[in-house]
């Protein structure tokens, strides 16, 4: 049963508020705990942590360009030259990646969830 679209969103926001948090607190890998705690918790939510992760990345891209325009266009193009002279790509690739980190952290989470927060249903008695 998927999320109510209300609630999906509120789960999105969350994990993107988590992400950023975590992201400029303790480093980018620490993100893919936003992704865990995002899913952990409820049905199915596993989409919206990577949506939330996403844009968190996406939101901190967008801050950076804002704070220091010539400095980020600088980096995006050196990220580019490295990246095989694309970079434009960079732009969506960085997003995608941090998509990437909140759909295996909601994973693992969804994973966590099952395992310890239900209860194993007993089996029907043969007979």
């Amino acid at each position: 049963m998927p999320l109510a679209p209300r609630r999906a969103v509120l789960h999105a926001a969350l994990a993107a508020a988590l992400s950023l948090l975590l992201h400029a607190a303790l480093g980018w890998a620490w993100t893919l705990a936003a992704g865990f705690a995002g899913a952990c918790n409820a049905r199915r939510s596993v989409g919206a942590s990577a949506l939330g992760v996403g844009a968190g990345w996406a939101l901190a891209m967008l801050y950076q360009w804002a704070a220091a325009p010539a400095e980020f266009l600088r980096a995006v193009g050196l990220v580019g030259a490295l990246a095989g002279g694309a970079p434009a790509a960079v732009l969506l690739l960085v997003p995608a990646l941090g998509a990437a980190l909140g759909l295996l952290g909601g994973l693992c989470g969804r994973a966590a969830y099952d395992a310890f927060a239900r209860r194993p249903q007993a089996a029907p008695a043969a007979g």
